[in-house]
Protein backbone atom coordinates (compact mmCIF):
# COMPACT_ATOMS: atom_id res chain seq x y z
CA UNK A 1 0.00 0.00 0.00
CA UNK A 2 1.09 3.36 -1.45
CA UNK A 3 2.06 5.77 2.21
CA UNK A 4 0.51 8.31 0.82
CA UNK A 5 -2.64 6.83 -0.07
CA UNK A 6 -2.70 5.28 3.04
CA UNK A 7 -2.44 8.22 4.81
CA UNK A 8 -4.95 10.56 2.85
CA UNK A 9 -7.28 7.66 3.29
CA UNK A 10 -6.54 7.90 7.31
CA UNK A 11 -6.80 11.13 7.25
CA UNK A 12 -10.44 11.54 5.50
CA UNK A 13 -11.98 9.11 8.12
CA UNK A 14 -10.51 10.72 11.14
CA UNK A 15 -11.93 13.91 9.47
CA UNK A 16 -16.14 12.45 8.67
CA UNK A 17 -14.85 13.21 4.69
CA UNK A 18 -17.86 11.95 2.12
CA UNK A 19 -16.62 12.51 -1.19
CA UNK A 20 -13.33 12.30 -3.11
CA UNK A 21 -11.55 13.69 -6.13
CA UNK A 22 -8.25 11.86 -7.33
CA UNK A 23 -6.69 13.61 -10.06
CA UNK A 24 -4.29 11.85 -12.49
CA UNK A 25 -4.54 8.24 -10.66
CA UNK A 26 -4.10 6.14 -13.99
CA UNK A 27 -6.69 3.03 -13.42
CA UNK A 28 -8.01 4.10 -9.91
CA UNK A 29 -5.64 2.15 -7.51
CA UNK A 30 -6.28 5.07 -4.73
CA UNK A 31 -10.17 5.44 -5.56
CA UNK A 32 -10.29 1.70 -4.99
CA UNK A 33 -8.92 1.92 -1.76
CA UNK A 34 -11.24 4.92 -1.12
CA UNK A 35 -14.36 3.25 -2.28
CA UNK A 36 -13.80 0.34 0.07
CA UNK A 37 -12.70 2.75 3.01
CA UNK A 38 -16.60 4.16 2.31
CA UNK A 39 -15.70 7.41 -0.02
CA UNK A 40 -17.94 8.62 -3.12
CA UNK A 41 -15.41 8.46 -5.76
CA UNK A 42 -14.31 10.38 -8.57
CA UNK A 43 -11.78 10.65 -10.80
CA UNK A 44 -9.84 12.80 -13.23
CA UNK A 45 -7.50 10.89 -15.93
CA UNK A 46 -6.38 11.79 -19.25
CA UNK A 47 -5.18 8.69 -20.40
CA UNK A 48 -8.57 7.41 -21.81
CA UNK A 49 -7.43 3.73 -21.31
CA UNK A 50 -6.58 3.98 -18.03
CA UNK A 51 -9.96 6.32 -17.22
CA UNK A 52 -11.82 3.56 -18.85
CA UNK A 53 -10.42 0.65 -16.44
CA UNK A 54 -11.21 3.02 -13.73
CA UNK A 55 -14.60 3.24 -15.08
CA UNK A 56 -15.18 -0.14 -14.94
CA UNK A 57 -14.55 -0.77 -11.80
CA UNK A 58 -17.80 1.42 -11.13
CA UNK A 59 -15.74 4.98 -10.57
CA UNK A 60 -16.96 8.09 -11.58
CA UNK A 61 -14.49 9.29 -14.71
CA UNK A 62 -13.36 12.65 -16.27
CA UNK A 63 -11.23 12.65 -19.30
CA UNK A 64 -10.99 16.33 -19.43
CA UNK A 65 -8.71 19.07 -17.94
CA UNK A 66 -9.48 20.33 -14.31
CA UNK A 67 -10.43 23.98 -15.61
CA UNK A 68 -13.41 22.26 -18.00
CA UNK A 69 -14.64 20.41 -15.43
CA UNK A 70 -17.76 22.56 -13.52
CA UNK A 71 -19.22 21.65 -10.00
CA UNK A 72 -22.74 20.82 -11.33
CA UNK A 73 -21.01 17.99 -13.46
CA UNK A 74 -19.48 16.40 -10.23
CA UNK A 75 -22.54 17.16 -8.43
CA UNK A 76 -21.46 19.93 -6.22
CA UNK A 77 -17.85 20.64 -4.18
CA UNK A 78 -15.90 17.78 -2.82
CA UNK A 79 -14.46 16.94 0.48
CA UNK A 80 -11.42 16.07 -0.30
CA UNK A 81 -9.42 16.38 -3.53
CA UNK A 82 -5.94 14.50 -4.35
CA UNK A 83 -3.02 14.95 -6.62
CA UNK A 84 -0.47 12.17 -5.98
CA UNK A 85 2.53 12.87 -7.95
CA UNK A 86 0.86 15.43 -10.48
CA UNK A 87 2.21 18.94 -9.26
CA UNK A 88 5.36 18.04 -10.45
CA UNK A 89 4.44 17.81 -13.97
CA UNK A 90 2.34 20.78 -14.73
CA UNK A 91 3.92 24.24 -15.80
CA UNK A 92 2.31 26.56 -13.61
CA UNK A 93 1.70 24.92 -9.93
CA UNK A 94 -0.02 27.83 -8.68
CA UNK A 95 -2.62 28.19 -11.19
CA UNK A 96 -3.06 23.98 -11.55
CA UNK A 97 -3.74 24.36 -7.55
CA UNK A 98 -6.21 27.10 -7.69
CA UNK A 99 -7.87 25.56 -10.30
CA UNK A 100 -7.78 22.40 -8.46
CA UNK A 101 -9.12 24.24 -5.04
CA UNK A 102 -12.45 25.31 -6.91
CA UNK A 103 -14.00 21.80 -7.30
CA UNK A 104 -13.33 21.72 -3.37
CA UNK A 105 -15.89 22.84 -0.73
CA UNK A 106 -15.01 25.92 1.77
CA UNK A 107 -13.80 23.51 5.11
CA UNK A 108 -12.44 20.95 2.53
CA UNK A 109 -9.03 19.65 1.74
CA UNK A 110 -6.43 19.10 -0.88
CA UNK A 111 -3.65 15.98 -0.71
CA UNK A 112 -0.45 16.34 -2.49
CA UNK A 113 2.40 14.48 -3.00
CA UNK A 114 5.48 15.01 -4.78
CA UNK A 115 9.18 14.22 -5.16
CA UNK A 116 10.99 15.08 -2.37
CA UNK A 117 14.24 17.07 -3.71
CA UNK A 118 16.46 15.37 -1.42
CA UNK A 119 15.02 11.94 -1.64
CA UNK A 120 17.39 9.04 -1.21
CA UNK A 121 20.19 11.70 0.68
CA UNK A 122 20.70 13.50 -2.73
CA UNK A 123 21.46 10.20 -4.77
CA UNK A 124 19.38 10.86 -7.30
CA UNK A 125 19.92 13.91 -8.73
CA UNK A 126 20.88 12.50 -12.22
CA UNK A 127 17.69 10.96 -12.94
CA UNK A 128 16.27 12.02 -16.02
CA UNK A 129 12.85 10.94 -15.04
CA UNK A 130 13.71 14.26 -12.72
CA UNK A 131 14.15 16.56 -15.93
CA UNK A 132 12.30 18.84 -17.88
CA UNK A 133 9.95 17.83 -19.70
CA UNK A 134 8.76 14.51 -17.38
CA UNK A 135 9.36 16.87 -13.98
CA UNK A 136 9.05 20.87 -14.53
CA UNK A 137 9.48 21.66 -10.69
CA UNK A 138 11.26 20.88 -7.52
CA UNK A 139 10.04 20.30 -4.28
CA UNK A 140 10.88 20.95 -0.18
CA UNK A 141 8.82 21.34 2.32
CA UNK A 142 8.95 25.23 2.32
CA UNK A 143 8.03 25.25 -1.30
CA UNK A 144 4.51 23.49 -0.38
CA UNK A 145 3.85 26.13 2.05
CA UNK A 146 4.49 29.01 -0.34
CA UNK A 147 2.10 26.91 -2.63
CA UNK A 148 -0.78 27.17 -0.24
CA UNK A 149 0.29 30.63 0.73
CA UNK A 150 0.05 31.29 -3.23
CA UNK A 151 -2.99 29.62 -3.44
CA UNK A 152 -4.90 31.56 -0.23
CA UNK A 153 -4.98 27.51 1.28
CA UNK A 154 -3.39 26.70 4.41
CA UNK A 155 -0.76 23.83 5.32
CA UNK A 156 -2.33 21.70 7.68
CA UNK A 157 0.12 18.88 7.40
CA UNK A 158 3.19 17.56 5.90
CA UNK A 159 5.73 15.39 6.17
CA UNK A 160 8.51 13.45 3.89
CA UNK A 161 8.66 9.39 3.37
CA UNK A 162 11.26 7.59 5.63
CA UNK A 163 14.23 6.51 4.32
CA UNK A 164 14.21 2.64 4.32
CA UNK A 165 17.52 0.66 4.72
CA UNK A 166 17.08 -1.32 1.60
CA UNK A 167 16.60 1.74 -0.20
CA UNK A 168 20.05 2.96 0.17
CA UNK A 169 22.06 0.25 -1.90
CA UNK A 170 19.10 0.71 -4.17
CA UNK A 171 19.66 4.12 -4.89
CA UNK A 172 23.38 4.03 -4.78
CA UNK A 173 23.41 1.42 -7.42
CA UNK A 174 20.85 3.65 -9.57
CA UNK A 175 23.27 6.72 -9.69
CA UNK A 176 26.18 4.77 -10.49
CA UNK A 177 24.00 3.34 -13.75
CA UNK A 178 22.51 6.73 -14.54
CA UNK A 179 26.39 8.29 -14.32
CA UNK A 180 27.60 5.99 -16.77
CA UNK A 181 24.83 6.61 -19.06
CA UNK A 182 25.67 10.18 -18.56
CA UNK A 183 29.55 9.46 -19.28
CA UNK A 184 30.24 10.05 -15.78
CA UNK A 185 32.99 9.32 -13.30
CA UNK A 186 32.03 5.98 -11.64
CA UNK A 187 33.30 3.32 -8.91
CA UNK A 188 32.78 0.40 -7.09
CA UNK A 189 35.08 1.22 -4.68
CA UNK A 190 31.95 3.02 -2.01
CA UNK A 191 29.90 -0.25 -2.62
CA UNK A 192 30.60 -1.88 0.89
CA UNK A 193 30.81 0.89 2.61
CA UNK A 194 27.08 1.25 1.16
CA UNK A 195 26.34 -1.69 1.96
CA UNK A 196 27.65 -1.91 5.65
CA UNK A 197 25.79 1.37 5.86
CA UNK A 198 22.74 0.34 4.57
CA UNK A 199 22.93 -2.76 6.78
CA UNK A 200 23.51 -0.32 10.42
CA UNK A 201 20.91 1.83 9.37
CA UNK A 202 18.29 -0.89 9.65
CA UNK A 203 20.05 -2.29 12.54
CA UNK A 204 19.41 0.59 14.25
CA UNK A 205 16.05 1.66 13.55
CA UNK A 206 17.71 4.91 12.09
CA UNK A 207 14.84 5.59 9.91
CA UNK A 208 12.96 6.39 13.40
CA UNK A 209 15.73 9.08 14.19
CA UNK A 210 17.31 10.94 11.52
CA UNK A 211 15.54 12.82 8.81
CA UNK A 212 13.04 11.39 6.49
CA UNK A 213 14.48 11.85 2.95
CA UNK A 214 12.57 9.25 0.77
CA UNK A 215 11.04 9.49 -2.01
CA UNK A 216 8.20 11.60 -1.63
CA UNK A 217 6.67 14.84 0.41
CA UNK A 218 2.94 15.05 1.77
CA UNK A 219 1.14 18.05 2.35
CA UNK A 220 -2.63 18.30 2.84
CA UNK A 221 -4.05 22.16 2.41
CA UNK A 222 -7.68 23.51 3.83
CA UNK A 223 -9.63 25.49 1.81
CA UNK A 224 -10.57 28.32 3.93
CA UNK A 225 -14.28 29.35 4.59
CA UNK A 226 -14.37 33.00 3.82
CA UNK A 227 -17.83 33.31 3.10
CA UNK A 228 -17.55 35.87 6.32
CA UNK A 229 -14.78 37.49 4.93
Amino acid sequence: MSSEFKSAIEFCLKNNLRTLMDVGGGEGAFLDMAREAGFETTGVELNREAAAVAAGKGHRMFTKPLEEIGLDEIGGAVDFLSLFQVIEHVTDPVGFMKTAASLVRPDGYLCVAVPSVRRMIGLLHHDPADWPPHHMSRWRIVDLQRLGDACGLKLVASRADQLTGSAIPWAWDLRRKLRAGLGLATSLAWDPLIKLGSDAYRYFGLKYMGPCHGLSLHAVFLKPDNTDA
